[in-house]
């Protein structure tokens, strides 16, 4: 029974592998209130955990929206537009993307390329030396290209700026019924014998 257990167990294991690609990359989900303003959407690392740059950072996509922005909603796409992460600025946890507001020179930023909007408008976060709007230790949806905050809220200490994406239930229910379908054959093998 045991072997029949184990056998099974490593067939839902193998078919779950072909279910889709395996990737190491983790995938966070963003949602930010900052005064008026939200910033919803993902980001995606290469699984790295710890402090990330610039290049742990292979995808995402960022909607910001602010009530005195013109072209309100507008999304950053990664690989389109600018995503920037200062070295150090992000720690990685296992569920949980961190940005330090009290460190210095800490900053990250997601800018729009323009597109329908005339503004560069953008998700910034500043540690506790001033870079985005001049401003320190805050969260802002501003225009980059003249450094006008539209929204900002101050911050200090590490916050999480993004959780863990939960793997998708119909995966796991698919998972389950596989198993429970092995364990199922495997007791009608055993009952016929």
């Amino acid at each position: 029974m045991f072997k029949m257990l184990m056998l099974g167990l490593s067939a839902a294991v193998i078919a779950l592998g072909f279910a889709g690609p395996a990737t190491a990359s983790l995938i966070y989900d963003v949602n930010r209130t900052i005064g008026a303003g939200t910033v919803t959407g993902f980001l995606e690392t290469d699984g790295t955990l710890g402090g990330l740059s610039n290049a742990n950072l292979v995808g995402g996509e960022i909607t910001i929206s602010a009530p005195n922005v013109a072209a309100s909603p507008v999304t950053a796409f990664f690989g389109e537009d600018f995503f920037n992460v200062f070295a150090g600025s992000i720690t990685a946890t296992p569920t949980q993307l961190l940005f330090n507001f009290s460190n210095n020179l800490n900053s990250f930023l997601v800018s729009d390329s323009g597109g329908t909007d005339p503004t560069f408008v953008s998700w910034c976060l500043v540690g506790a030396v001033a870079t985005c709007a001049f401003v320190s230790s805050s969260e802002l949806i501003m225009d980059a290209s003249t450094e006008t905050s539209f929204q900002q809220a101050p911050r200090t200490g590490n916050v999480a700026i993004a959780t863990l994406r939960l793997p998708e239930p119909a995966a796991i229910t698919l998972l389950g019924f596989g198993i429970a379908g092995l364990l199922l054959a495997a007791r009608r093998k055993r009952a016929l014998h």
